[in-house]
């Protein structure tokens, strides 16, 4: 191990992975491996939940004979891989005994600084599609167990096809000097590249002459952060800018704020920082206002809205892959909405260590995988001569599911799909993989068409409820009434509870979970054929799909058969959208006779009434069309009056049933309680104002029913 560590430092300026086999056998020889990188390196980091002790006695063991140093190791948990962002250390050592955890692994990649050292912790590899099955890293559905881990597969086969990877255990011993690998020949052009000193240029001059939004993306490494500290010292240092400007840092954490500010200090060499901003807090600025904003793909939609609405001068960076949020959002749904975007500007160039570095390649291939390229340029012209030729490429498509070993075993394949998953959903992050891949309730369909080797779509859909999972009575009645609610099965457990019907429970559904088409193929109908395939594929189930509420998805999902059954109340902060449940009507009149449709929207007519009242915003949200739709829906008195009454009798709280007591208020117009009402949506009320006002509404309501 000594020997290599110095060849590495001779031969190669790359960052390197290393996999360490651990178990009782190999204990001693894992501790000797450690010890000489502790020796042999000044700065390294152990991120570990369970073997701290082992690790501080390491440590401990290894300053004892490195004199020449008082720096130690720094040992963390886990959890703080992601609050250490921006941080860089020559060697990054993770603890994986665990867990695999494709986030937290993607993310410690990111603190190797150039030349450093990745080291993964894990039980021999040998035993790894077993052991990490019982170490999922997620809660398993109701009755469902995880009993092979494909993901884990997948990682294993990903490392050992990587010639720069190094091994030290029951693999063997492997210790490479990786080569400089080739750049990514089918790298999507579509957006022009810059440096970070193109990019610096670029923002500074045009500021000068005029207020303007800028938009800067790239992969980790490439220096978005530091360049915002570097547009913040060309402001301070210009004193006419200076004046006229007061400027904001703006970040999803003040630690995130904090990590610019110190490039800030780095580059001037002074104290002098910038504001933090908070996300939600666009309020405090003006038109004159610069407001720089660092991993937007973090922050919702509203918050840039309100951010861009009240600033002219915005610069936003995000990363285009990997945990800290994805560009996709940005590129997909933000940017097209805003007309005022001067440019959007991709770095290229890696900033913190050499170009087509190792480690990125590795940790790339794993969690971000690119399409592969493929024969889908072969598509006919979406033209009214060839209409009949992409009727006949659509229809001569079909879906199959895709058993999850064939998808481990072919690399291309496993790229297709879930680079078609990270272009169509833009908050797909590299744990979404182990969920697809390892949860049992999870299924993948491909549309596969006979003449392409590649799929046109795919679907991923969660199987819930069924006979054979809600199998005791009582479970099922908790759950109906409120009082209980299992892990997984959100809607069948959703649907049961706002119908108050137990038995629903003891249908199989099949939630959509996520639905992709290539992009060379949109728009030829593909989506829909996807849809009418996986209804005649799976007749007895019920299906059911859950998503962002938007014109276009409502648009969509109501042409193919769905229609919405439960309205959320409260705006998502990642996507500035609200959640929507929608089922598909004929098949609930072939499997599901007891999920009665009607009365379900009826129920949602009665929240859209109240949200127009007291969530004007959120109103705001909701598509005209899917208004039209519930406005002439008035039958609501049964479903007003039981949850009244369950409110009264003290089984659901004010806060579930208070559009129904709106409704039921207006019904009646009943002033007094009406302005108890009003008085408990007063804003900064304590939680002592807020029971007292609702035990006032029950005591009148209970003598307006007298």
């Amino acid at each position: 191990m000594s020997d290599w560590l110095k060849k590495r430092h001779e031969l190669t300026r790359s960052r390197q992975l290393l996999v360490i086999e651990h178990d009782k056998e190999t204990h001693h020889e894992t501790g000797v491996a450690l010890k000489q990188i502790v020796d042999y390196f000044n700065d390294i980091t152990v991120f570990s939940d369970s073997n701290k002790e082992w690790f501080k006695e390491l440590n401990a063991d290894a300053d004892k004979h490195n004199h020449e140093t008082s720096v130690k190791a720094r040992i963390e948990s886990t959890d703080k891989v992601l609050k250490s962002l921006g941080r860089e250390h020559e060697v990054v050592v993770l603890d994986c005994m665990e867990g695999l955890n494709p986030n937290t692994i993607y993310a410690a990649s990111g603190l190797v600084k150039g030349m450093g050292l990745f080291v993964l912790i894990c039980p021999p590899a040998s035993i790894w599609k077993t052991y990490y099955a019982h170490k999922s890293g997620f809660p398993t559905s109701y009755k469902y167990s995880v009993e092979v881990s494909y993901f884990a597969r997948y990682f294993k086969k990903v490392l050992l096809n990587n010639a720069s990877t190094a091994w030290y255990g029951r693999q063997g011993i492997q210790l490479p000097i990786p080569a400089i690998p080739q750049p990514q020949k089918n790298e999507v052009r579509s957006i022009k590249r810059f440096t970070q000193e193109d990019a610096l240029q670029l923002v500074c001059e045009t500021w000068k002459k005029e207020a303007q939004l800028f938009v800067v993306t790239g992969s980790r490494g490439r220096g978005k952060s530091t360049l915002l500290a570097q547009i913040a010292h060309y402001i301070l240092s210009d004193t006419t800018m200076y004046h006229q400007h007061r400027i904001y840092l703006c970040a999803p954490s003040k630690a995130q704020s904090d990590v610019v500010n110190q490039y800030l200090c780095d580059i001037s060499g002074n104290k002098n920082t910038i504001a933090h901003l908070a996300p939600d807090q666009a309020s405090k600025i003006s038109k004159n206002d610069i407001v720089l904003v660092d991993e937007a793909g973090s922050i919702a939609p509203m918050c840039l809205d309100n951010i861009v609405s009240h600033s002219q001068f915005v610069i936003m960076t995000s990363t285009t892959d990997g945990y800290e949020g994805s560009a996709m959002g940005l590129m997909q749904r933000w940017l097209p909405k805003h007309s005022r975007v001067a440019k959007h500007l991709n770095l290229t160039k890696a900033l913190r260590w050499d170009d087509n570095d190792a480690l990125e390649s590795v940790m790339q291939n794993l969690f971000a995988p690119r399409m592969p390229t493929t024969e889908m340029a072969n598509k006919p012209e979406d033209t009214a001569e060839n209409k009949d030729d992409l009727k006949l490429l659509v229809q001569s498509a079909h879906l199959q599911e895709i058993n999850k070993e064939a998808l481990v075993n072919s690399k291309s394949l496993f790229d297709s799909c879930f680079s078609l998953l990270m272009h169509a959903h833009y908050q797909s992050t590299p744990t979404d993989m182990l969920r697809m891949l390892d949860a049992p309730d999870n299924r993948i369909w491909l549309m596969k068409h006979p003449a392409l080797t590649l799929p046109l779509g795919i679907i991923c859909t969660i199987d819930e409820g069924g006979e054979s999972v809600f199998t005791d009575p009582t479970i099922r009645k908790a759950i109906s009434e409120g009082r209980r609610r299992v892990q997984g099965h959100l809607s069948a457990q959703a649907l049961s509870q706002l119908t108050q019907e137990p038995e629903i429970l003891r249908y199989p559904f099949l939630r959509i979970h996520r639905i992709a088409v290539h992009q060379d193929y949109r728009r030829c109908g593909i989506g829909s054929h996807m849809l009418t395939q996986l209804q005649k594929l799976n007749v007895s189930k019920q299906l059911i799909t859950s998503f962002g509420l938007s014109p276009a998805l409502d648009n969509f999902w109501y042409s193919q058969g769905y229609d919405l059954v439960k309205l959320g109340q409260r705006v998502d902060t990642s996507s500035g959208t609200l959640s929507a449940l929608y089922v598909h009507q004929q098949s609930t009149s072939l499997t599901c006779k007891q999920l009665n449709v009607q009365k379900l929207q009826n129920m949602a007519a009665v929240t859209l009434a109240y949200l127009r009242k007291y969530g004007p915003r959120t109103f705001s949200l909701i598509p005209e069309s899917l208004r039209a739709r519930l406005a002439h829906l008035n039958d609501s008195s049964n479903e007003i009056n039981l949850k009244i009454k369950r409110f009264l009798d003290g089984e659901v709280s004010f806060k579930m049933a208070k559009a129904f007591i709106y409704a039921d208020l207006i019904k009646c117009k009943n002033e007094e309680v009406l302005k108890s009402f009003d008085a408990l949506h007063q804003k900064h009320l304590s939680a002592e104002e807020k029971a007292n006002l609702s035990e006032l509404i029950k005591t009148q309501m209970r003598s307006m029913r007298n």
